[in-house]
């Protein structure tokens, strides 16, 4: 996020580069694959969970809530590991 924001600030004053538009695509490329490879984690583990018979509702609701329920739970996932870490 920080890269594309400065990327962002050279655009907009016209100071931009090639390199820096594919450094930056690159960036995205590899953020895209791993919010997707989290999403299809969370839907496998659901899938299991009620394969098993156990309360996945709380789950059931980050799903409902689309891709900003799956930002919201990857951010409040990675916050506590922080917190626990540090």
């Amino acid at each position: 996020m920080l890269e594309q924001k400065k990327v962002e600030q050279k655009r907009i004053g016209g100071e931009d580069t090639k390199e820096e538009f594919q450094e930056l695509k690159e960036i995205d490329t590899r953020r895209h694959i791993l919010h997707e490879a989290m999403i299809g984690s969370v839907n496998t583990v659901m899938r299991e969970f009620n394969k098993q018979g156990k309360n996945d509702a709380w789950m059931r609701e980050i799903s409902s809530e689309g891709r900003a329920g799956y930002a919201r739970f990857a951010l409040l996932t990675f916050y506590q590991i922080y917190s626990k870490v540090k």
